[in-house]
């Protein structure tokens, strides 16, 4: 699965960060929680999977994640 937003991007002193709970980049103008990535990346990891970021600054974000597939 991958998504990709128009957004500033991400500065690359931040990557590390964008899992963590409440986490948002200093001097951001967008409203928010900072629980988005968090969310997703712990769902990812609880199923197993990777996650990863690519920013593009100041074109966007690409999140990028890969789920194993389910054996019976």
């Amino acid at each position: 699965l991958y998504v990709e937003d128009d957004g500033p991007g991400v500065p690359e002193a931040a990557m590390a960060r964008l899992g963590e709970r409440f986490y948002r980049v200093a001097g951001t103008q967008e409203n928010g929680t900072g629980l988005g990535l968090a969310i997703a990346h712990e769902a990812v990891e609880h199923f197993r999977g990777t996650i990863h970021y690519q920013t593009s600054v100041p074109h966007g974000l690409k999140v990028s994640i890969l789920l194993p597939r389910l054996t019976p």
